[in-house]
């Protein structure tokens, strides 16, 4: 639907986390005229591929549907660690969103239901710390990319909900 970008600190309206901003992404709501897409894409480098559909169907003056759903699966990427013998940039999985809009004269209700499974990126750091001669410590440097200890790159993403909006 639409991408709202709050500057400033929003910690009253989004918590104590948003002293820097927020950004609110809003999902476009069932429409009561027919539409949709189909989205392919292919990648040569890294290897993955990425499709995602909505479909947009009115029942009647009454009530529409929205449905969507979402495959991703790229099993390299630019970012190797050596460490874990993975790549910090993988994905893989799916999401399907589906919603269910009633509109009358004054009320307008809008249930949305959404299922993911997802293995997504972590994020990737580098520890540098400036030498501090003539005293100890001399400094150090973390190799590009190495994760020093046993935890994987990547985070498993496991999202079911439901939102009833009525305005």
């Amino acid at each position: 639907g639409r991408v709202e970008v709050l500057r400033g600190t929003q910690g009253a309206l989004y918590g104590r986390n948003a002293v820097g901003g927020a950004i609110n992404i809003i999902s476009q709501r069932p429409q009561f005229q027919p539409g949709g897409f189909i989205d392919y894409r292919q990648g040569l480098e890294p290897e993955g591929y990425q499709l995602q559909g909505v479909v947009n169907i009115p029942l009647n003056d009454m009530f529409a549907v929205r449905l969507g759903g979402d495959y991703v699966d790229r099993d390299e990427g630019f970012f190797y660690n050596p460490g874990n013998d993975v790549y910090f940039d993988r994905e893989s999985g799916y999401a399907l969103r589906g919603q269910v809009r009633m509109r009358t004269g004054r009320l307008d209700a809008n249930l949305l239901v959404e299922h993911q499974l997802m293995d997504l990126p972590a994020v990737s750091y580098q520890i540098y710390i400036q030498p501090t001669p003539p005293r100890f410590p001399m400094g150090y440097f973390q190799e590009p990319y190495s994760y020093p200890w046993s935890t994987k790159p990547y985070t498993k993403q496991r999202l079911n909900d439901a939102i009833l909006s009525l305005t």
